[in-house]
């Protein structure tokens, strides 16, 4: 749903400006082996990256010589900022804010599920879940977060439920990193009879379009994921008329929304 949605608005912002676009899937294998996209050997005006590569391959890319924007970035963003422009979504300050809310309810027992080795994103979420604890004096509780690398960074079903069996006891609250972790938090909990938000607080990131028709409604954060495409077009189109000028981080503001799923009171 998220990658979809920030396809659509590339596509409709890149129509705007009279230019094609060429969408490449890169498998893993072709990562290892640092093959390029086919596509590289016709002449590319710029590249818009939407996923996290290895410095060796983003290097590889470098090499053609082109414009590059990166939607988001490995946590230690210094080695891709210099290779291209960076557009990261806001995460700390409305995660931060989400938090906050379940400790006003008298929630302390704060659980965290998402994979902070992996992008920038993820652990500015992390970072504003830990603000809060900090802000309010609580001490997070270790044994109820689940934030290590797995094999799909807890976008399969079956990741999010060993890491929920994991913890010796059932949290107040689970904070997720995106809607995809939250929405199978929520499902497993019901599968083994919990209910939300009386049992147990959930909150996601995304905004994704089935969280405004699930049970609860999800609490989540919007970006504007059809926005965030045009503008990393915008991004591109602004670098290939200043080539010159230096690499920037650009962060784009996010907005909480308030739903059942989080409406638990102690």
């Amino acid at each position: 749903f998220f990658a979809n949605s920030v396809l659509m608005g590339i596509s409709d912002e890149l129509n705007m400006h009279g230019c094609k676009l060429q969408l490449n899937f890169v498998r893993e294998q072709d990562e290892k082996n640092m093959v390029l996209p086919l596509d590289f050997k016709e002449e590319v005006s710029g590249v818009i990256i939407l996923s996290i590569f290895s410095d060796e391959y983003i290097s590889q890319i470098v090499k053609q010589n082109v414009p590059i924007v990166f939607l988001d970035g490995p946590v230690e963003l210094s080695n891709t900022s210099k290779y291209g422009d960076v557009i990261i979504s806001e995460g700390r300050n409305s995660i931060r804010t989400i938090t906050l809310d379940l400790i006003s309810r008298g929630l302390t027992k704060i659980g965290f599920i998402g994979d902070i080795t992996y992008s920038k994103t993820i652990y500015e979420r992390y970072e504003g879940y830990l603000a809060a604890l900090n802000n309010a004096d609580i001490t997070p509780d270790p044994l109820i977060v689940a934030n290590q690398h797995t094999g799909n960074m807890y976008y399969k079903k079956e990741e999010v439920e060993v890491a929920i069996d994991k913890f010796p006891y059932m949290p107040e609250a689970i904070v997720c990193a995106n809607d995809d972790i939250a929405l199978f938090t929520i499902r497993y909990l019901n599968s083994k009879g919990l209910s939300i938000p009386e049992d147990v607080a959930v909150t996601g990131y995304d905004n994704i379009e089935v969280t405004s028709q699930t049970e609860p409604m999800l609490t989540t954060v919007r970006i504007g994921n059809q926005r965030l495409g045009r503008r990393l077009v915008q991004k591109l189109m602004w670098r290939l008329q200043n080539p010159s000028f230096p690499k920037e981080v650009i962060f784009i503001n996010s907005e909480v929304i308030f739903r059942e799923s989080s409406q638990k009171m102690k």
